[in-house]
């Protein structure tokens, strides 16, 4: 709730002629989404150019809580096609009625069937605006590099690297849900037993089953040949079952060591993901607060120096 009710106050400081029918639209757009706007992708896209025109404001970015934005369509020109997608995906949310309910309670106002900005809003801020989920935002860099890939028909292997927590499987995620993309995980890799041994423990960027992600993925992808797979499973210290994955043009691997010079040879491209040390830490704590310490005292440690060896952040294409 204290996302929105600092929204609420945010809309109020940029827009002072916002009348109380504002404020339960803003109320509602965080608790619903915009899935009461959706007609049909092209309906969508066609509305959108028209606004995309009309719209002579500057490009901006409004946090409205509950993980939504209004991006202004003064900031979508020449990029509508890949907006619309992010629109009509951000639609797919389950609404929260019960948050609806105590927040228009919380300011007095009445559930409403008017969807619309108040008249005066609209003679005096003239808005146009499409709401998207606010992680689209944040990953905007990396889903526009993505895109164009996949427009310009590319080939290539997507590796997301960056430091623990800072992100990268949250924005695969991403990728698969717009794209559809196959992910492959790097977590899935860790050391089996056998492999632990102290000479491999002390190489730089040996923290991985590198050879055995160069032979299930690399190297079939390279043939373009179908991809069989193994997760090695942590817990009872096994390899699962084979999974099979056909072959597509553009697939993605997430996780550390993704951009290790073993895979030097292949076709890649790369993304990383920036996170600083103490926003680290404090997501770690929440995350994974029983495995803390040996984040930090292992897991971090063999991480930072594997980036600092091979400079893995100045060959990546995209930081995010």
């Amino acid at each position: 709730m204290k996302s929105i009710i600092d929204a609420i106050n945010l809309e109020k400081e940029l827009h002072p002629q916002a009348t109380s029918q504002d404020i339960s639209k803003l109320i509602y757009q965080a608790c619903f989404g915009n899935g009461h706007m959706i007609t049909s992708v092209k309906d969508c896209l066609d509305q959108l150019k028209q606004e995309v025109v009309q719209d002579n404001s500057k490009p901006s970015i409004q946090n409205i809580g509950n993980g939504y934005v209004r991006v202004s369509c003064s900031a979508m020109k020449k990029k509508e096609e890949l907006y619309n997608l992010l629109f009509v995906h951000s639609s797919k949310q389950d609404p929260d009625t019960k948050l609806y309910q105590s927040l228009l309670m919380k300011y007095d106002l009445q559930p409403s069937n008017n969807l619309h900005h108040s008249k005066v809003y609209v003679d005096t801020y003239d808005p146009h605006y499409r709401i998207i989920k606010k992680e689209y935002i944040d990953y905007m860099k990396g889903i526009e590099f993505v895109y164009k890939q996949i427009q310009n028909n590319e080939r290539t292997l997507i590796c997301i690297e960056g430091p623990c927590a800072s992100g990268k499987t949250t924005f695969s995620n991403i990728l698969h849900e717009l794209f559809s993309l196959t992910i492959f995980h790097m977590d899935d890799y860790f050391l089996q037993p056998f492999q632990r041994v102290p000479e491999r423990l002390e190489e730089i960027g040996g923290n991985v089953d590198y050879e055995r992600v160069k032979k299930e993925i690399f190297d079939p992808w390279s043939k373009q040949e179908n991809i069989v797979y193994q997760r090695y499973n942590c817990q009872t210290l096994k390899l699962e079952e084979p999974i099979h994955v056909p072959y597509r043009d553009i697939m993605v691997i997430e996780g550390s060591y993704s951009c290790h010079p073993y895979f030097k040879e292949f076709d890649t491209r790369k993304i990383w993901i920036d996170l600083d040390s103490e926003e680290q830490i404090n997501r770690l704590e929440k995350r994974s607060k029983n495995l803390l310490e040996r984040f930090i005292k292992e897991w971090i440690p063999k991480e930072n120096a594997y980036f600092k060896k091979y400079d893995i952040k100045s060959t990546c294409d995209v930081i995010i």
